[in-house]
C-alpha cells in the first residue's frame, strides 16, 4: 500500500462532484473531499449517485474562495500526511486552482495532479470566462498571504 492520496473537488458544482464520484469509482484514492460543501449539501448528490465507494469522506465546508480552498485542503493534507492530491475543477478554473494549491503546499513534497472535469473549448481565449478567470488568477496572487503551517 502506497502513501495516502486525496481526490479533492473545488467547489460544490454538481457536475464537478458527479465527475469526481465517477473518478473515485475507477481509481484508488484514500480520501475524497469537496472543498466548500457540508454533508447536508452533498446528501442530494450522494442520494442520486452514491457516496464514495473506496475513499473515506473528508468534509471541508468552510472555504468560500479558491485561496481558502487551497489553504484548507493543505491543512487536511498535512494532518493526514497525504502524499498526492488529484485536484478536480473545470477547465477555466484549473490554472488558478492548481497554482494556488501548489503554492499552499509548497515545500511539503506533495504532488498535485490537475484533473479537469470539463473539456477546454476550441477558441477558449475568446470566451468571457477565460478572461474573467485570468483576472481572478492575478487577483488571487495579490490576496495571497503567506501563513504559518496550520495544523
Amino acid at each position: 500500500m502506497g502513501p495516502p492520496s486525496l481526490l479533492v473537488i473545488y467547489g460544490g458544482d454538481q457536475e464537478r462532484i458527479e465527475f469526481g464520484l465517477k473518478l473515485e469509482r475507477r481509481c484508488a484514492f484514500d480520501y475524497f473531499c469537496v472543498s466548500d460543501s457540508t454533508l447536508r449539501e452533498l446528501q442530494p448528490i450522494f442520494t442520486r449517485w452514491g457516496k464514495p465507494l473506496h475513499a473515506q469522506l473528508l468534509l471541508e465546508p468552510e472555504a468560500r474562495s479558491t485561496t481558502q480552498n487551497a489553504r484548507y485542503i493543505a491543512r487536511l493534507v498535512r494532518r493526514r500526511k497525504i502524499a498526492s492530491v488529484a485536484l478536480v475543477t473545470d477547465w477555466s478554473h484549473m490554472p488558478r486552482a492548481l497554482f494556488i494549491q501548489k503554492l499552499a503546499l509548497f515545500g511539503e513534497g506533495v504532488t498535485v495532479y490537475p484533473v479537469q472535469s470539463s473539456v477546454v473549448p476550441q477558441g477558449f481565449w475568446h470566451t468571457r470566462v477565460f478572461w474573467k478567470e485570468t483576472a481572478k488568477f492575478w487577483g488571487s496572487l495579490f490576496t495571497w498571504r503567506p501563513v504559518g503551517k496550520e495544523t
